[in-house]
């Protein structure tokens, strides 16, 4: 198991949806870290998904490709007068579009200071702005 950087978003018609984090890599898995929107955490398996993926040309590590995933749903059927005639199953395909980056062994270097200037002096005042605002309107 390798740890990576990793990127997977979904486009519909609804919206798109993008998760990010940190994850890891089996033979042929992507496992990652998940919260749900009650808060309760869990683990993402994206099965299959490394042999979709190609090396990004002129970045060493870097990875991306297509994951396709169908799933069973269950729909209410209802007739002309709007009363349940019970569930129909359906299968609907879902397409992901994976990156990821491998993380390098040797993370244990300090940072630049040019990293930590922007991190401290500019990322996390702007994050911590935004959080005061998202904490003021709840």
């Amino acid at each position: 198991m390798k740890k990576v950087v990793y990127s997977v978003s979904r486009t519909n018609r609804y919206g798109s949806t993008k998760m990010t984090g940190l994850g890891f890599i089996t033979e042929s898995d992507l496992i990652t870290a998940c919260l749900s929107k009650k808060g309760n955490a869990y683990i993402r398996v994206f099965e299959d998904c490394v042999k979709n993926c190609h090396a990004v040309p002129n970045r060493p590590g870097e990875y991306k490709g297509a994951h396709y995933e169908i799933r069973e749903i269950e729909v209410e059927t209802k007739n002309s007068s709007d009363e349940s005639t019970g569930y129909e199953t359906r299968e609907i395909e879902f397409e992901y579009s994976v990156w990821y980056k491998f993380v390098d062994a040797n993370r244990n270097a300090q940072p630049s200071e040019e990293i930590l200037h922007y991190v401290n002096k500019v990322w996390l005042p702007y994050a911590n702005k935004h959080l005061k605002q998202i904490q003021a309107a709840a």
